[in-house]
């Protein structure tokens, strides 16, 4: 006759080798994508392959849009002024948690032009996603075939333009508002 200590020791056993066997495959997930911890965003480590069709130095041509008052728009706009453009998904939680270096970015660089280009929303939904949070920036619904132009497969992906509509900057990640700060100066 088995006994009931002798069951519950063999099923502990086996729950703890379950445990260290699921730790284990968290840690090679980790490793294989890089994920990493940056000033409180979840954010990737930058892809060793380009994901853009847009490198250094490149012009950033124009994408097509509608802004929250339902005003079709062209992006960026040569108004020679340095801009952001981020590109993210209302499902995505990295954009999510990157929204608020957004709207700080905003606050901080009024003369700054920054737009984010989101696809699959409409301007109902985005002017009530944005009035709900509070946060001051513009978001321009796009359709997909923009994302699929540039080859912007990961959210969020920002560029960061100079004045003159050349790439600084393209980042398939949350950027650290520092980061972005030092690219802008």
């Amino acid at each position: 006759m088995i006994k009931k200590d002798n069951i519950f020791f063999g099923v502990s056993i086996v729950l703890l080798l379950l445990l260290v066997v699921l730790y284990k495959n968290f840690l090679n997930l980790k490793t294989e994508h890089n994920i990493l911890k940056s000033e409180g965003l979840t954010t990737y480590a930058e892809p060793e392959d380009d994901t853009t069709n847009y490198k250094k130095g490149d012009v950033f041509y124009s994408v097509q849009g509608v802004d929250l008052k339902h005003q079709n728009v062209t992006l960026p706009i040569l108004n020679y002024k340095k801009k952001v453009l981020v590109f993210t998904s209302s499902e995505c939680s990295f954009c999510k948690e990157y929204y608020p270096t957004i709207n700080t970015l905003v606050k901080e660089q009024p003369n700054l032009e920054v737009k984010v280009l989101q696809t699959q929303t409409s301007p109902e939904d985005n002017a009530a996603f944005l009035k709900a949070n509070n946060y001051n920036f513009e978001i321009v619904t796009v359709s997909d075939a923009v994302f699929s132009d540039l080859n912007v497969f990961y959210t969020p992906t920002t560029f960061i333009l100079n004045a003159d509509n050349t790439v600084a900057e393209v980042f398939d990640y949350a950027v650290p508002l520092d980061k972005i700060k030092a690219i802008l100066e």
